[in-house]
């Protein structure tokens, strides 16, 4: 009515760099998270972050954090070895994954046995039907998690595994588990029958890694 102009006061005075330094490094919320609770714009929480000169978290860094914060399978799971897991392993060492980004993934054409797996871990990415050249669809289940990746490089599950693949260190009453995963994964029964007509079965394992195949033997 006066003609009386009211300016909003700056913001880092409604911040300041020891709250902003509790909330970003000590409760390590996210920009995103910190511009939530001040109903301000994640770009404004991270300028200001570079004006108090507040170390910047890396990719990885935060990609860590919000996978502790956010986990999208059980890691539990994981860190106690047991029959389910010995099993999953070996279905992971033969038909799974981990790329050079992180992204730990399993393919199986029986989608009972991937359906059970991603329950079994409690993974909250949905199992993903594929084809390919059009053969029968495959099932693929995939997650990020650093701390189940550490996990799985200590049972010899790495990047670039196929050639490369050594048997695991487990307990010995695991290791059936463990083989029973890899038949599932890339094993194989056949009947025929011998010159004499008499009934012959035969089981196969297949793989790329010659140390790995003579422990399995």
């Amino acid at each position: 009515e006066y003609g009386i102009i009211v300016r909003e006061a700056p913001f880092r005075e409604r911040l300041s760099r020891v709250e902003l330094t509790t909330l970003y490094i000590e409760q390590q919320l996210s920009a995103k998270d910190i511009a939530n609770l001040y109903d301000v714009t994640p770009t404004t929480i991270l300028s200001l972050i570079d004006e108090y000169g507040i170390k910047k978290r890396s990719k990885s860094e935060a990609f860590i954090i919000s996978n502790q914060r956010n986990p999208n399978v059980n890691v539990d799971f994981f860190k106690t070895l047991s029959p389910e897991l010995a099993y999953i392993l070996g279905l992971w060492a033969t038909d799974g994954s981990i790329n050079i980004q992180g992204t730990i993934s399993l393919s199986l054409i029986d989608k009972e046995v991937i359906e059970w797996v991603s329950d079994i871990i409690e993974c909250k990415n949905p199992v993903k039907e594929m084809f390919f050249d059009g053969r029968k669809p495959f099932y693929s289940i995939n997650f990020q998690n650093p701390i189940v990746k550490e996990i799985f490089e200590t049972y010899e599950i790495v990047h670039k595994k196929t050639r490369i693949l050594k048997f695991p260190t487990l307990p010995e009453k695991f290791i059936p588990y463990f083989i029973r995963g890899v038949f599932e994964g890339d094993g194989s029964i056949s009947v025929g029958t011998t010159k004499r007509g008499h009934l012959e079965q035969s089981i196969t394992f297949c793989g790329a890694s010659i140390e790995f195949m003579k422990k399995i033997k």
